[in-house]
């Protein structure tokens, strides 16, 4: 064999190579979320913005519409595009703000997920429209990747939060399909207290339909804590201190809403709790102060942050909870008693 031949062969063979890697790279790409140039996503951000007007009348949002993509949703969905937008926390419900997940699919065509309806006597999302341009849900593994996609076109307190399809837990495992179908779920993101806030769970039928889906929020929410937080009462001053700490970063957007309503010792005390959340503070751990005391006060702000604060604590202070019950009557008596059983039921999920 002389040289020629062998480089020729060398040099075919490093072709070879070389198609073969542009290939899998084409398959990949294709596989997960495909790119979308900045002309065509600003084009589908103001078609969004057209959509939910039309849907929507005279409703806004604080944040969006942002494209939500991750590996998940590019499998799951990989004709479909799709746009967020949400409403911030801010202390106090607004009923001309909206959350809503707008998907676009092959042709263009723009269509609301997961928009709230009551299923089963509960409101919640519409589980039937994540079924449009879903893949074929026929194992364990399909069901792990559609069900983090699904979880991540969930909308929360802070928007959608996306979730990796190795995050996902399926029962029954294995890669025989079930007749049952399949249960997905996830607990990610941050810890509060303990405990990630993020717990999804995603049920699809023996058919690999989406049946339900839901997203849990377990962590703190703006409740107008900063205008407590140099309350008379002792017991409101530590709570309210706790649970904006809990927040975290996510309690900036709060906090300068808030701030510039309020007097200046208060906007004081916003600054300092603030910089503690820059510098990484975090709550000191699950304490009593004797909150239960407040969960018939005359201010419905201050039961509402007591009945927040008491549930994130949980089994943490059940024996707490019982001394006071056992010394308290009439209607703080049976509030505690009522906040016992939601404790209990949460402990048995």
């Amino acid at each position: 064999m002389n040289a020629w031949t062998m480089n020729r062969r060398s040099v075919v063979g490093l072709l070879a190579f070389v198609a073969a890697i542009l290939f899998a790279l084409v398959r990949s790409v294709s596989a997960e979320e495909k790119p979308v140039d900045p002309a065509g996503e600003q084009k589908d951000i103001e078609a969004v913005k057209r959509f939910l007007t039309a849907t929507h009348p005279g409703k806004s949002w604080s944040d969006g519409p942002t494209r939500q993509k991750n590996d998940a949703i590019g499998t799951a969905y990989p004709d479909s595009r799709f746009y967020c937008v949400f409403t911030r926390p801010m202390g106090a419900s607004r009923s001309d703000m909206i959350d809503a997940m707008v998907r676009f699919d092959k042709d263009g065509s723009a269509s609301e997920v997961g928009e709230g309806k009551r299923v089963a006597g509960k409101y919640g999302p519409d589980p039937q429209s994540f079924n449009a341009g879903l893949m074929k849900v026929a194992k364990a593994e399909d069901a792990k990747v559609a069900g983090a996609a699904i979880m991540s076109l969930l909308i929360g307190p802070y928007g959608p939060y996306s979730v990796a399809a190795g995050d996902v837990q399926v029962t029954p495992a294995g890669e025989e399909k079930d007749p049952k179908g399949y249960t997905c779920k996830a607990t990610t993101g941050r810890e509060e207290r303990g405990r990630k806030v993020n717990v999804f769970e995603v049920r699809f039928d023996a058919d690999g339909k989406c049946t339900s889906a839901s997203y849990k929020y377990l962590g703190s929410l703006p409740r107008c804590q900063s205008t407590r937080l140099l309350d008379e009462n002792p017991i409101m001053r530590p709570l309210a201190e706790q649970d904006l700490l809990a927040m975290g970063p996510v309690a900036k957007t709060y906090l300068d809403t808030m701030r510039p309503k309020l007097s200046a010792d208060l906007q004081r005390a916003i600054d300092d709790i603030w910089q503690r959340i820059e510098k990484g503070e975090r709550p000191s751990g699950p304490r009593y102060y004797g909150q239960a005391r407040l969960l018939t006060h005359a201010d419905p702000l201050v039961r509402s942050i007591v009945e927040q604060n008491l549930r994130l604590l949980g089994s943490e202070i059940i024996a707490d909870l019982k001394k006071e019950r056992d010394v308290a009557t009439g209607d703080l008596k049976r509030a505690i008693d009522d906040l016992l059983v939601i404790i209990a039921e949460r402990k048995e999920k």
